[in-house]
């Protein structure tokens, strides 16, 4: 996969608008991530006191952080899933550095790139699923529409969005079946790295870890 690096976050712009995703290289590994996305969006902690920065760190399911993607899959590849799927809002973007160990390949699919029907979409769109977090309790569907100013938002995570009726049952198993057929872009790591995802449009994944790996991540509001 031929893949076009720009120099600055305002160079990436383009990029991210056309395709839901960009990289960014050539960045000092000693900056500070949450610096770098000045007009792309505001960055936000992830747990609520928590930093700016997340450090993602690959670990078995015994030594994984509680209710972490690791304490349930360890070293494995991730399930696909929207980051803050039990954000009432996920966050609009999100961007991830290599900072050390393997360099396991993060995947991409973006939502517009599946191969969906007309009913798939009106499946997703009318299937409703209670979300319960720290951040509040609200129902919501795999696709919700925004307006046509910002225009339809994915979300999808089989651990955050509990199906509340029998059609949602079928409309996770739906997409799950189309994820599981589609070709998904890998990301391969290069020092100086960034990769800046729209998380409204691109679900997420990463293949197995067989040993240490450490990311940072920040999450934009925009």
């Amino acid at each position: 996969m031929t893949v076009r690096i720009s120099s600055s976050v305002s160079e990436s712009l383009k990029d991210l608008g056309a395709s839901g995703w960009a990289l960014v290289g050539g960045v000092d590994p000693k900056s500070d991530l949450s610096r770098l996305f000045d007009g792309l969006g505001t960055p936000t902690p992830s747990s609520l006191a928590g930093p700016a920065v997340d450090l993602l760190e690959a670990h078995d399911v015994e030594d994984a952080r509680p209710r972490s993607l690791s304490a349930e899959v360890g070293l494995a590849r991730f399930p696909w899933h929207t980051e803050g799927s039990h954000w009432p809002t996920p966050p609009r973007y999100f961007a991830l550095r290599f900072v050390s160990g393997e360099r396991a390949p993060p995947l991409l699919a973006p939502f517009d790139a599946l191969e969906l029907s007309a009913d798939d979409l009106r499946l997703f769109r009318r299937s409703v699923f209670r979300v319960a977090s720290p951040r509040g309790k609200f129902l919501t569907t795999i696709l919700e529409s925004r307006g046509r100013s910002i225009g339809d938002i994915v979300r999808f995570d089989r651990r955050v969005l509990q199906p509340a009726t029998p059609d949602a049952w079928q409309a996770t198993n739906r997409l799950g079946q189309v994820l599981e057929a589609h070709e998904p872009l890998a990301v391969d790591w290069e020092p100086g790295l960034v990769l800046i995802v729209d998380n409204w449009r691109v679900l997420h994944s990463r293949e197995a870890v067989e040993g240490d790996r450490t990311l940072e991540r920040v999450l934009l509001r925009a």
